[in-house]
């Protein structure tokens, strides 16, 4: 497909966000997806997008303090959050399942 595309950075409310939608001179009202991890997710389907040229409008929002905003806890997180592997949360998560199975 050779319909373009176009990549509008805004911000709102203080958060940078950018909106992807095809080109087009019609009036045509376009379905919307809202997307967080605003700057990762585009950065995965930007080529994809402009290849494929999906007919609907997608905002990615870019998290002010990504720790924060997806928490479900009410303190706040610390500057620098660790960063484990897989294989370690994997570990992790399996010597606790073990020992809340030995508890029963």
């Amino acid at each position: 497909m050779n319909q373009e595309v176009v990549f509008q950075p805004f911000q709102l409310d203080g958060y940078e966000c950018v909106v992807y939608h095809p080109k087009q001179n019609s009036s045509e009202q376009l379905p919307t997806v809202y997307l967080q991890d605003g700057k990762q997710v585009l950065n995965d389907l930007e080529e994809w997008l402009k290849e494929k040229v999906p007919q609907l409008v997608i905002v990615f929002i870019e998290p002010k303090n990504r720790w924060d905003e997806y928490s479900p806890w009410k303190e706040k997180a610390p500057e620098e959050c660790p960063l484990i592997s897989v294989e370690k949360a994997f570990r992790l998560y399996s010597m606790v399942s073990k020992s809340c199975c030995s508890l029963r």
